[in-house]
Formats: C-alpha cells, sequence, structure tokens
C-alpha cells in the first residue's frame, strides 16, 4: 500500500476490506512514545511497532521494539506474530533490567482486561474509580462482583496521573507480569 499524504488523491476505495468490515492489505508503522522508570528516574521511551493487517482477522506485528537512550530491546527474532499488545508488552518487560519498570495503564494496579475477552489492542479497563476495591480482590469471581459494570476502557499503551505499580502479590486478570 502507498503512503498516503494529504495531497492524495486516494479515497476508501483504494483500500482493501476483509468480510469482516476490517482494513486489510496494508501496513504501519507506529512510534508511540511511553514512560519507563528505572530505581530512581523516569525515561523516555518509544515503542516501535509495525502492524501488518492481512485477510486474516487478526492483525500481526512485524516489529515490536522499545527504544530509550542507545538501548533497544526488539522481538523481531520472534518472527510475525498475532498482535497482542498484553503479551508482546509483558515480553518486553521482562526483557529489561530489573530495575526498568515500564509506566504504562497495562502495568497498572488499577488495569484489567474483562473475563469475556479482550481485542488486540485498546480494551484494557481502569477501575481508578474504584482504586480501594480492586486493589482488595483476590480471585476471578471478586473481581466479577467488584468491577462488572465500572471502569472505562483505556488503551494499554497509556499513562494516567493514577498510575500505581502492580504490587508483586496482587491478583490480576491478565497474563502475570512479574
Amino acid at each position: 500500500m502507498e503512503k498516503v499524504s494529504k495531497d492524495s488523491t486516494n479515497s476508501i476505495n483504494d483500500f482493501s476490506f476483509n468480510e469482516y468490515g476490517g482494513l486489510t492489505d496494508c501496513s504501519f508503522h507506529l512510534k508511540i512514545p511511553i514512560r519507563l522508570k528505572d530505581s530512581l528516574n523516569f525515561l523516555d521511551a518509544t515503542l516501535n511497532i509495525e502492524i501488518v493487517l492481512e485477510k486474516s482477522k487478526h492483525p500481526k506485528s512485524k516489529l515490536f521494539a522499545l527504544s530509550f537512550g542507545t538501548n533497544t530491546f526488539d522481538l523481531k527474532e520472534q518472527g510475525e506474530t498475532e498482535l497482542s499488545f498484553e503479551s508482546q508488552m509483558i515480553f518486553l518487560q521482562r526483557l529489561l533490567p530489573k530495575n526498568i519498570r515500564i509506566h504504562t495503564c497495562l502495568f497498572c494496579a488499577y488495569s484489567n482486561y474483562w473475563v469475556g475477552g479482550s481485542n488486540s489492542f485498546g480494551t484494557l479497563i481502569c477501575y481508578k474509580d474504584i482504586k480501594d476495591k480492586i486493589l482488595t480482590v483476590k480471585g476471578k469471581s471478586e473481581y466479577i462482583d467488584a468491577a462488572e459494570g465500572r471502569g472505562e476502557s483505556t488503551q494499554e499503551t497509556f499513562l494516567c496521573s493514577e498510575f500505581m505499580e502492580i504490587g508483586e502479590d496482587q491478583w490480576q486478570y491478565k497474563d502475570t507480569i512479574w
């Protein structure tokens, strides 16, 4: 697919769609600024991603790398994989030195996915409005009781001012982070 510029005459008819009505046969190169924290300081980082949309229903990633300073942590040796921000962000966290933590909503103590499932990106739920209750949850049924009908969708790469790092013993309905 060609790069579309503001001067382009491309129309919706120039794009391909799959049977689900989703955009297909193209790729996106994204640079998402995110924040890291080492033992003492916050660090600015860039998440570099190439998302490939083909005929299948699920997007794939050809590039998923985190860069900060002169460091780059790259998942490309894993090859093209089905895109799951949750799994790939957690895998990146595990590649980082132990004293460096990713600070985004995915790694916040107030967020979780709903038990009914999630999409590849953007269906994380923030429960900061019921933070005292969500921090005491010890299992799936308690989570459902505390969270059903509450919270709001957020993106895994977003970071709000109320971020709180997940405690090592805190129950989460998402992949094990540490």
